[in-house]
């Protein structure tokens, strides 16, 4: 009989969103009614398929403890990082024990407030055979440049246009085997050199995902189909074309059959 493989999701929220322009952190910034980070734990929530939700935040966080949290899930807080890599090891960690080598750990950005069920199950039933997992992402469909080092006045100048078929944007959930994510962060995180593999970069820099770990450790990873309306939020902008999406599906909901 094969051997049923659980899902555990981290949710790091240790950041403190200094692009956002708002003494708050952006998670924890108002978005219909409620605060976003709110909206992406109940996204998860709602699922009914996490045997735990782990949300990482920072020590000096004052407002996670006054959220009404879901009902239908359980949490647990972990202490976070200085980087939002350190966060999720942080997490990890704490699943030690708990989770199996081969259970599967999906990690949402704690800002990321419009996921819907139907992407989540798709990323889900895409990768769940998978030996490694992947990501959600979406193609830009604007013109991408490659631009050159920013000189010392801010300014930069264009390399080379890439190409656009070629360029994904990636999105959360990012959805790895336990045991094979807890190794490619360590190893990231120890400033070990990226395995050797001649599809991956061999120059990457800071460890922005879970994919970027996973990468380093020669590892093929997945895209999958996200959905544009899946945004982070980052500015201000963000939040007001996130209230506009909320809006747009409320107004889907009401339309007759």
């Amino acid at each position: 009989m094969q051997q049923r493989n659980n899902y555990w999701a981290i949710v790091p929220a240790a950041g403190t969103g200094q692009r956002f322009g708002c003494e708050l952190p952006k998670q924890y910034a108002r978005l219909d009614g409620r605060e976003v980070i709110l909206h992406s734990l109940q996204a998860l929530a709602e699922s009914q398929r996490f045997e735990r939700i782990v949300v990482a935040i920072s020590q000096q966080d004052t407002w996670f403890g006054e959220l009404a949290l879901p009902s239908c899930a359980k949490f647990q807080v972990v202490q976070g990082g200085e980087s939002r890599a350190m966060s999720v090891l942080h997490a990890l960690q704490v699943l030690s024990g708990i989770a199996g080598s081969n259970d599967w750990v999906l990690v949402h950005d704690a800002a990321r407030p419009l996921l819907s069920q139907t992407v989540l199950s798709h990323l889900i039933s895409t990768l769940d055979g998978d030996a490694v997992g992947g990501i959600l992402a979406t193609q830009p469909h604007d013109t991408i440049k490659l631009a050159s080092a920013t000189d010392s006045t801010g300014g930069a100048t264009v390399t080379r246009t890439l190409n656009r078929d070629t360029i994904w944007q990636a999105q959360t959930p990012q959805m790895f085997r336990y045991g094979l994510l807890c190794d490619a962060m360590q190893a990231a995180l120890s400033g070990a050199p990226p395995v050797k593999n001649e599809q991956h970069d061999l120059a990457l820099q800071a460890i922005t995902d879970e994919s970027n770990a996973v990468e380093r450790a020669g590892l093929p990873v997945q895209l999958v189909q996200g959905d544009p309306r899946n945004l982070k939020i980052t500015t201000q902008a963000d939040l007001a074309l996130a209230e506009f999406y909320l809006r747009e599906t409320a107004n889907e909901q009401e339309l007759p059959a």
